[in-house]
């Protein structure tokens, strides 16, 4: 449900990635959730919100790789 979420946003409100995932995790932390996600759109961005105490991530791209656990 959080990527159709996600992709609604960009889609039918003109979010971009990063704005529509931070949105779209926000919804689900408000009844109590916690978590993130990893989104990428069909130009190669990547946005990795999370709203719990630290997620591990990670992401290749042009041959730069990034890793991050908070």
């Amino acid at each position: 449900m959080l990527a159709y979420d996600v992709a609604a946003r960009m889609r039918y409100l003109g979010e971009t990635l990063a704005q529509a995932s931070r949105r779209a995790l926000a919804r689900a932390e408000a009844p109590g959730g916690d978590g993130g996600l990893i989104a990428v759109d069909c130009a190669g961005k990547v946005a990795m919100p999370f709203v719990s105490e630290g997620m591990y991530r990670g992401c290749a791209r042009r041959g730069r790789c990034t890793v991050a656990i908070y």
